[in-house]
């Protein structure tokens, strides 16, 4: 779904619900999205791995690594190989009505999660306080 179809689908639920109030309309911001759920478990190999310092992937015939895991029914989740980051589209995700945001960080290192985390909620403040004009990207 992109920006346009998501303001669509805002202004429809204004039109039949009035206002927004009770709706949380999310978009996953940060992280690996899940792709794929299969029933073959491979906890055992997982911890294996983990307990090795490696993370469970399945690599495509183009070198692309997807990540695994395994949830606590035994199934196998497997997320796509590119990271997702909306930071860049924040202003746009904003403007859209958007007004939850999910970060993901199952893969990622406590000190890296709280960095993207303050990251998204310093672009949220500068754009929801500031004109666009005001708005200046600075690389971390």
């Amino acid at each position: 779904i992109n920006i346009l179809e998501i303001k669509t689908l805002i202004r429809n639920l204004k039109n039949l619900h009035g206002e927004m109030n009770g709706f949380l309309l999310s978009v996953f911001g940060y992280g690996f999205y899940r792709v794929m759920t299969a029933r073959y478990d491979i906890s055992y190999y997982d911890k294996r791995l983990k307990d090795s310092g490696i993370g469970a992937y399945i690599e495509d015939q183009k070198g692309y690594r997807f990540p695994m895991d395994s949830s606590e029914a035994g199934n196998t989740i497997i997320y796509n190989s590119k990271k997702i980051c909306t930071i860049f589209d924040m202003d746009r995700v904003l403007e859209s009505g958007i007004n939850n945001i999910v970060i993901d960080g199952k893969f990622v290192e406590p000190e890296q999660l709280l960095k993207i985390v303050v990251l998204y909620s310093k672009a949220i403040s500068v754009l929801s306080g500031k004109s666009r004009k005001e708005y200046c990207y600075r690389p971390i």
